[in-house]
């Protein structure tokens, strides 16, 4: 398996874990919306079995790979997501030394005594 695979097997498995957590702590009006799209996808159904089998699955196909391209443009943000958030740890990183950097530096200069001007 190369690493390409590994990277989308690994992205996929931690979206729908993402995704998993996040319908169990889903509002009201969202899962509202998650129920109106059932009823919506039973009722495509319905309206596609009584079309011709040619006609069936041209739109199957689209909405396969309208899918297809929505996990893949997915997948994408997620790892765009990941490489953001690896940035801001090493920034914040960064900051955190410069900043104990800095306050080093004031403390030593509180050491040093200051010059007089005699």
């Amino acid at each position: 398996m190369g690493k390409e695979e590994i990277l989308e097997m690994v992205v996929r498995e931690l979206t729908e874990k993402a995704l998993e957590d996040r319908r169990e702590s889903l509002s009201e009006d969202e899962q509202q919306l998650y129920t109106e799209v059932g009823k919506l996808s039973e009722r495509a159904r319905d309206i596609l079995a009584k079309l011709p089998k040619e006609e069936q699955q041209t739109l199957d196909d689209y909405f396969v790979k309208t899918n297809l391209i929505a996990d893949k443009e997915c997948a994408f943000l997620y790892v765009q997501g990941a490489y953001l958030e690896e940035m801001e740890t090493r920034i914040e990183s960064i900051t955190g030394t410069i900043k104990t950097g800095n306050l080093m530096a004031d403390t030593c200069m509180m050491r040093i005594p200051k010059p007089s001007l005699i």
